[in-house]
C-alpha cells in the first residue's frame, strides 16, 4: 500500500522539483509553485494532479503559451483577486510576468537581463533581482526589489519606488487595511525584522529578532506567518506582536495559507511541497520523486474509517495512510525526542507499538522512552502513563514505569493492556491512567496461571 523498502521520511507524490522557493494558491483550492531551479511554474490540482503550467525548463525570457514561455530562476508568485491572473516575480531576468488562467505569458514590467533602479512606463523600467511580490484588492502589484532594498509599486502602467528599507526585501504580503508586510533581510541571521508599510509608504519595524526569515503569509484575522530558512521552522505573529513557534520543517521559503488555516511551504533544498494542518500536522504534499518510504516500522493498526497508522520506528514518527493511499505524518518531528505537543512538536523515540480505541485516539508504546503515549484525532500528543525513567512501578500517570513497552491493544471499555518486554509483564492502564499489573510475575517463563 505504500513504502519503497529504502530508507527514509518522504512522503511524496511522484514529482519532482529543483529549488521550489514560492507559492500561492487560487480561488479553486489550486496550489501554483515556483519551481525555480526548473524555471517553471507548476501547478498542483485540489485533487493532487501535477502538471507544468508554464516554463520550458531553460533558462530564457521568452512570452507564449504554457511550455513555450521561459523563465529564468523565478522567485515570487501571487493571484491577482481582481483577475485570477497569476503574477511572477522572474529574479533571473529582472522581469515581473504575468500568466493568465489559460496559461498565457506576458512580460508586463522590466528590462530583461538589464538590472537597474529605474522608475516610469512598465517596460523601460527596471528591477535587480526582485523577490516577493504581493497584489491588493485593487489590482496594484507591490514588488520587493531584493537588489534595490526596496519595494515598487506598479499601478495603470507605471513603476514607482513606494518605500525604501534598511536592507533587502523578500517575502511580502498585505492586510485589509491596505498595510504591506515586508521581510527586510538587514542585519545578521539571527535578528531579521518585518517591517510595515502604510498606504501612505510610511516604514516601520513591526516584528525583530527573527531567525533568518525569508518568506511571509497572512491569515484572516492579521496574523503573519514567517518561515525561518536555518532555524528551521514556521513562526506565527499576532498583532499583539507575540512571536511562537507553530511548526519544525527544513529549509523552508515561501508559504501561503488557505480559508480553513491550512499552510503550504515550498522546501528549498528537500524540493518538496509540505502541509501543515491548522492543528499542525506537517506532511509532504508534493515533491521528492519518490513513493513513501519508512524505516523500520514496527506496528500498524486501523480506525474505524479506514485509515491505516504506522509506527515508523526508525523515524520516530507516527504515519497515516488515507484509505485512497496517500502518506502522511501524522505525529512526531522525525528526532528522537519525548516531547508532548501537536503534530510536528512532538516527538518519539523508537516507538513500536500502537493500537486504536473506540474514539479514534491512537495509543502508541514509546520505547525507549518507556512511555505509552496518545494521539487525539485532531494531532495533540500526551503521555498517557510512564516516564523517561525504565522501571515496573504500578500507580497514576507519571507516577508508573514500564521498561521498553512494545505493542498494546484497547477493550471496548477504554482499558490499554500494554506488552511491558523489559519487565515480563502485562500491564493495564485504565482511562483515567491507572496502570496496574494484569499479568506475568517479571521472571521470564511459561507458566500459566493467574495473573
Amino acid at each position: 500500500m505504500a513504502g519503497t523498502g529504502l530508507p527514509g521520511a518522504a512522503n511524496s507524490q511522484f514529482a519532482i522539483y529543483n529549488n521550489p522557493v514560492g507559492v500561492c494558491l487560487d480561488a479553486f483550492g489550486n496550489l501554483f509553485v515556483v519551481d525555480g531551479g526548473n524555471h517553471k511554474i507548476r501547478k498542483i490540482t485540489s485533487a493532487g494532479i501535477i502538471s507544468t503550467f508554464a516554463g520550458s525548463g531553460t533558462a530564457g525570457s521568452a512570452d507564449g503559451i504554457g511550455l513555450a514561455a521561459s523563465f529564468k530562476n523565478p522567485y515570487g508568485i501571487c493571484i491577482d483577486p481582481t483577475t485570477g491572473n497569476l503574477i511572477v516575480s522572474d529574479r533571473g531576468n529582472h522581469t515581473i510576468r504575468l500568466i493568465t488562467p489559460s496559461g498565457t505569458v506576458s512580460t508586463i514590467a522590466g528590462s530583461v537581463g538589464m538590472p537597474g533602479l529605474t522608475n516610469g512606463p512598465v517596460l523601460s523600467a527596471k528591477f535587480d533581482s526582485p523577490s516577493g511580490i504581493f497584489v491588493n484588492a485593487s489590482g496594484d502589484i507591490f514588488v520587493g526589489d531584493y537588489a534595490n532594498n526596496s519595494v515598487r509599486k506598479i499601478v495603470n502602467g507605471i513603476v514607482t519606488t513606494f518605500a525604501t528599507l534598511s536592507g533587502s526585501p523578500a517575502g511580502v504580503c498585505g492586510d485589509t487595511n491596505g498595510n504591506l508586510y515586508v521581510v527586510n533581510r538587514a542585519g545578521n541571521s539571527s535578528n531579521k525584522s518585518v517591517n510595515m508599510i502604510t498606504p501612505l509608504g510610511v516604514v516601520s519595524i513591526y516584528a525583530s529578532g527573527l531567525i533568518d526569515i525569508l518568506g511571509i503569509c497572512i491569515d484572516a484575522s492579521s496574523n503573519l506567518y514567517v518561515t525561518s530558512y536555518t532555524g528551521v521552522s514556521i513562526f506565527k505573529i499576532t498583532p499583539a506582536n507575540i512571536v511562537t513557534r507553530i511548526a519544525l520543517i527544513n529549509n523552508p521559503i515561501g508559504i501561503c495559507i488557505n480559508s480553513i488555516g491550512d499552510f503550504f511551504v515550498a522546501q528549498y533544498i528537500d524540493n518538496q511541497i509540505s502541509k501543515i494542518t491548522s492543528s499542525g500536522i506537517v506532511s509532504i504534499y508534493s515533491g521528492n520523486g519518490f513513493i513513501p518510504t519508512f524505516n523500520n516500522p514496527t506496528g500498524v493498526c486501523t480506525d474505524a474509517v479506514g485509515n491505516v497508522y504506522v509506527a515508523d520506528q526508525g523515524n520516530h514518527l507516527i504515519r497515516k495512510i488515507s484509505p485512497n493511499g496517500a502518506t502522511s505524518t501524522f505525529a512526531g518531528s522525525g528526532l528522537a525526542g519525548s516531547n508532548d505537543g501537536i503534530g510536528s512538536l512532538a516527538s518519539f523515540d523508537l516507538p513500536t507499538g500502537l493500537c486504536v480505541d473506540a474514539l479514534n485516539n491512537v495509543y502508541i508504546a514509546d520505547a525507549n522512552n518507556h512511555k505509552i503515549r496518545k494521539i487525539t484525532l485532531s494531532g495533540v500528543v500526551s503521555t498517557l502513563a510512564g516516564s523517561n525513567t525504565y522501571g515496573s512501578i504500578d500507580g497514576i500517570s507519571s507516577v508508573a514505569s514500564f521498561t521498553y513497552p512494545m505493542s498494546l491493544c484497547a477493550d471496548t471499555q477504554g482499558n490499554i493492556y500494554v506488552a511491558d518486554r523489559g519487565n515480563n509483564k502485562i500491564r493495564k492502564i485504565t482511562p483515567s491512567g491507572v496502570v496496574s499489573t494484569f499479568a506475568g510475575s517479571g521472571l521470564s517463563g511459561q507458566t500459566d496461571g493467574t495473573g
